[in-house]
């Protein structure tokens, strides 16, 4: 009865709104218009347009991004049924860490300069640009916050020092941004050990371990995380992609008919 209720009451909250629908235009200047004047074939046509500027821009995306092709190779299937030979490195033996060195705050947020790291995941953490002298951090490298989100970045950014960002560098090699991606896969967990009670520091995670695949000599094997990281982004494309042919398929399809 509370459900039949709560029902009636939302209908009669939309039931007196009004919303503006093209019509087809009357000769006749008094003319009142009803749900019959509604101009549908303006409607079709208008979200037919819509559909192909979206589709249009996903396929630009997709070829800017090196996604148009979302096939699985035969190297592809592989990687991704093979097991690699996995190995625990200690974080503080694979990275060294850094921290900002000026306490940057929203005001100092103008728009112009080098992005601006903070905790949280909005954004992916980036509070803005600013042009503030504070010290700046090198691309391929990995951000960590006090929550333990961690991040690859491929650009150059700051750090504010009041929410507890560091970066981690690797000591022997430079991070490319599908290996970057994999050690953040790896790193995923750091979000279940901390929160604002307990905020996440280098000295916190210095001595944890990340497990990585090696290579025969047993360092870490960067080759397979890129080609396993690329097997994976064209099975999440694939679907997208799929339904962006099919979409355009029936939108040609529409526009012949």
């Amino acid at each position: 009865m509370k459900a039949t209720t709560g029902l009636s009451l939302s209908i009669r909250l939309i039931i007196d709104e009004k919303i503006e629908l093209p019509v087809v235009m009357s000769t006749n200047a008094n003319h009142k218009y009803t749900v019959e004047d509604l101009d549908w074939n303006h409607m079709k046509k208008r979200i037919a347009e819509l559909e192909r500027e979206r589709i249009a821009e996903l396929e630009a995306y997709l070829q800017a991004a090196g996604l148009e092709n979302y096939e699985l190779t035969e190297e592809d299937k592989k990687v991704l049924l093979e097991k690699p030979v996995l190995k625990e490195f200690v974080i503080e033996k694979l990275f060294f860490f850094q921290n900002g060195d000026t306490d940057l705050q929203k005001k100092d947020i103008n728009g112009k300069g080098i992005p601006v790291i903070t905790s949280g995941v909005q954004n992916n953490g980036i509070l803005g640009l600013t042009d503030k002298k504070a010290k700046i951090i090198s691309p391929d490298t990995i951000t960590v916050d006090m929550f333990g989100n961690v991040y690859y970045r491929n650009f150059e950014y700051k750090i504010v020092t009041h929410a507890r960002v560091f970066s981690l560098e690797p000591y022997e090699w430079k991070l490319s941004e599908k290996s970057g991606l994999y050690i953040c896969s790896k790193l995923k967990y750091l979000t279940e050990l901390f929160s604002y009670d307990n905020m996440c520091s280098f000295n916190k995670i210095k001595d944890f371990l990340v497990e990585l695949p090696v290579n025969s000599s047993g360092t870490p094997d960067f080759d397979y995380m890129e080609r396993y990281i690329c097997a994976l982004e064209k099975l999440a494309i694939a679907d997208v992609v799929k339904y962006k042919d099919k979409v355009v398929e029936t939108s040609k399809r529409i526009i012949k008919e």
